[in-house]
């Protein structure tokens, strides 16, 4: 009877251990993947920050070159729309 009973004891020493064991290592790759998230939201944040300052710069770029060239502007627009019309009618 007492070896059953210590034999349980062991059983349940081991299974607690283990148990341990998986707590631990689960806070761990919970910690890791926590800051691998906040790595990733800061690296998103960054490069939506500098596209939206790239699309800044050549939106202003795009309208301050249509304002000094106004003619090869229309003609470009004109050439575009052309196209489009072309590409999108039925019977080509």
């Amino acid at each position: 009877m007492n070896q059953v009973a210590g034999g349980a004891q062991y059983a349940y020493g081991s299974a607690r251990d283990r148990a341990e064991d998986i707590t631990r290592d689960g806070r761990h790759l919970a910690d890791a993947a926590r800051e691998r998230a906040d790595d990733l939201i800061e690296n998103g944040r960054r490069y939506a920050g500098e596209a939206r300052r790239h699309g800044r710069d050549y939106g202003r770029r795009a309208v301050r070159y249509a304002d000094t060239n106004r003619t090869s502007t229309l003609l470009g627009i004109a050439a575009a729309a052309f196209a489009l019309g072309f590409l999108a009618r039925s019977s080509r």
